[in-house]
């Protein structure tokens, strides 16, 4: 029998979660020169046997060219700091400026980094554990986008912003409860309806809790957050690389027989809590349904200058007659159509970019 194709209004969550890892991928992208060049095996080999040359492996060794396509899935296209382009034949690998700039805000950092291999390097504390522009990324980032739209949909929510809004009522998450309730959100204004639930879950008695948890990681959605290589783990870390969420844990206590067991948490940093309180009351973007708009997405998640969702702009023919109208940006065309007298065409608009309308008649241009 077939397996039941996964469910799609759920959030999907990077199965790599490693930023040190993901950096030295970019940085060796740069240094080898592959920067909008084919995107081939040969390539992914050499960055391999690069991530292994510069400690970026757990075991100091290469890694395949299928586990380098995988780490590229991850953090960088997840976050847009690189993209592969279809649009070329053969496909294209591109860094973009935020992708160029997150390597540049660690050099110093690799300048200090002294370990032969990911293993050591974990235990000393010794890899990249925070980038401010890593947390600009993630606060921009918004699920789903045209990058993740084959396996997710009909989601328009900022992840982060949402998780942060909840840990400020509910004190802690647990890794059940982000599968649960937290990945399954849709929508920013279903952020009453999560704290309801949540308040509702942990008013089960000890028994209940785990019933629906057990029952829950039978399903397929369940499988992949909670069991096989949980998402709701890796969230955690890509979580934990703001600076903003840390990792900690509870015991829960079954009243009847005492028997104890140790949940996995997420809780805000304390020390973070006046640029948290900032940032929600601040962050204030309305999700945009970029559709399967690379491009569109590419500019706005791609460009550390902006910061706001795009917004949709209308251009009105108030004349008598027809009229060819035709807007571009960067000489590429965005959206032209003939517009008949009193009807509009629309584009959608960022901030900081300039874009060019053409307006055509039978008599004349301008």
């Amino acid at each position: 029998m077939a397996q039941k194709e996964r469910d799609k209004e759920y959030w999907l969550i990077p199965k790599r979660a490693n930023l040190h890892q993901s950096v030295v991928l970019l940085q060796g992208i740069i240094k080898l020169g592959y920067d909008g060049k084919t995107w081939n095996p040969s390539k992914q080999d050499r960055l391999g046997s690069y991530l292994g040359k510069e400690g970026a492996t757990k075991t100091g060794k290469n890694i395949t060219p299928q586990a380098l396509r995988t780490l590229l899935a991850s953090i960088p296209q997840y976050f847009g700091f690189a993209f592969i382009n279809t649009e070329t034949t053969p496909n294209t690998l591109l860094l973009t400026e935020a992708g160029q700039k997150i390597v540049t805000e660690q050099q110093a950092f690799f300048k200090n980094f002294e370990f032969n291999n990911l293993k050591d390097a974990e235990k000393e504390n010794g890899c990249i554990q925070y980038s401010e522009l890593y947390l600009n990324q993630f606060l921009k980032l918004q699920i789903t986008n045209p990058v993740i739209l084959k396996d997710c949909e009909n989601i328009l929510i900022f992840p982060l912003i949402f998780t942060l809004k909840i840990l400020k009522k509910t004190t802690y998450l647990t890794y059940e409860e982000i599968a649960f309730f937290i990945f399954r959100s849709k929508s920013q204004s279903e952020y009453d309806l999560v704290l309801v639930e949540i308040e509702n879950y942990r008013k089960l008695d000890y028994e209940s809790q785990i019933n629906l948890i057990e029952t829950f990681k039978k399903t397929h959605l369940g499988n992949i957050s909670l069991v096989q290589a949980p998402t709701s783990s890796y969230f955690q870390k890509l979580c934990f690389f703001t600076g903003l969420i840390l990792k900690s844990e509870i015991e829960i206590i079954n009243p009847k027989n005492n028997e104890k067991r140790k949940l996995n948490t997420i809780i805000l940093n304390d020390s973070k809590e006046k640029l948290i309180d900032k940032i929600i009351k601040e962050y204030n973007y309305e999700p945009y349904d970029f559709g399967n708009n690379l491009h569109l997405w590419l500019e706005y998640i791609g460009n550390t200058s902006v910061k706001a969702t795009p917004l949709d702009v209308s251009i009105w023919n108030k004349t008598h007659t027809e009229q060819l109208i035709v807007i571009s940006q960067n000489n590429k065309i965005i959206n032209g159509d003939l517009v008949s007298p009193s009807g509009n065409i629309s584009y959608p608009s960022l901030e900081k970019t300039n874009y060019s309308i053409s307006i055509y008649n039978k008599k004349n241009h301008y």
